[in-house]
């Protein structure tokens, strides 16, 4: 074996010198991995950041396991890590199976009164949530969560707006959201309400002077359409009305005007396991 002799006399083999750098090197990556990535468990670097990716979707009843299996394998393999589901017209025991799924951080809001509406926040295990406060209404309309993602503070609101849905509705709705709402915001859900002309095709806006209010409440809490703001000029949509022959964009991702440039990407899915598009956000935590 070939050998080089140092300057006190000792042998050192290059086996041993190449055996040397590799641990070494084994040390290094340990060392790099630690502070530039990302953790489920421990948080992440606070140069670099976390990416979160995040679906919204409105998935027209869970009742049906096979379905209910079918919709989380779906998201799943899209990695999403936190979901936003409207209309599950699940009560809160069926809700609370989500916890068995890998969603041990699982908040909803039920219906009780009858198999209708119903919203669910899921949180994958594989990030770290720690909930602070939980806010519900009784109708299966909406739920907020307050806490700290990967150690950052958030704040989270799953919203259905049933069709038909009164000014009355969201404008409270709103008023929970300014009083309550700290750090990340991130508002997703079905508003069931075509915001601009370019998110239907109808020829007629029946819903224009609630977009109009929605849009001047949104423009005064600093609140931004996350979708339109990355495509403004772009048409695509969510939902197709076969009644109406009508497609509209009415499921949306909401956040302050202020934490946008967090936002990685924004993109609307395919239309598979229900009748609505899921939307797809991916954020940047790093404050």
């Amino acid at each position: 074996m070939a050998c080089v002799h140092s300057t006190f006399g000792s042998q050192i083999c290059f086996k041993n010198v190449f055996f040397f750098l590799f641990l070494f090197g084994l040390q290094v990556l340990a060392f790099c991995s630690m502070f530039l990535g990302c953790t489920s468990s421990f948080g992440r670097n606070k140069a670099m950041g976390c990416n979160i990716k995040m679906v919204t979707l409105n998935v027209n009843g869970l009742n049906n396991p096979n379905k209910r299996k079918k919709v989380i394998s779906m998201l799943k393999k899209e990695n999403a890590q936190l979901l936003f589901l409207q209309e599950t017209k699940l009560n809160d025991q069926e809700h609370k199976k989500f916890k068995q799924m890998g969603y041990r951080n699982t908040f909803y809001s039920s219906n009780e009164s009858n198999k209708k509406r119903g919203v669910a926040i899921l949180i994958t295990n594989s990030i770290q949530f720690e909930c602070s406060k939980e806010i519900k209404d009784k109708g299966g309309r909406y739920v907020m969560v307050k806490g700290k993602l990967q150690n950052e503070l958030i704040t989270i609101i799953n919203i259905y707006a049933p069709p038909g849905s009164k000014k009355t509705f969201y404008k409270s709705l709103f008023d929970v959201i300014a009083h309550e709402a700290e750090g990340i915001l991130i508002c997703g859900g079905d508003l069931n309400v075509t915001l601009k002309s370019l998110d239907t095709t109808s020829v007629r806006n029946q819903h224009k002077p609630l977009a109009g209010f929605i849009n001047t409440t949104l423009e005064e809490m600093g609140v931004i359409d996350v979708w339109r703001e990355i495509h403004p000029l772009e048409k695509d949509y969510t939902y197709y009305s076969g009644s109406h022959s009508v497609y509209s964009r009415i499921d949306y991702f909401l956040m302050n005007t202020w934490d946008k440039y967090q936002v990685k990407a924004c993109e609307i899915g395919t239309t598979n396991v229900s009748d609505h598009s899921p939307v797809f956000l991916t954020i940047n935590i790093d404050r």
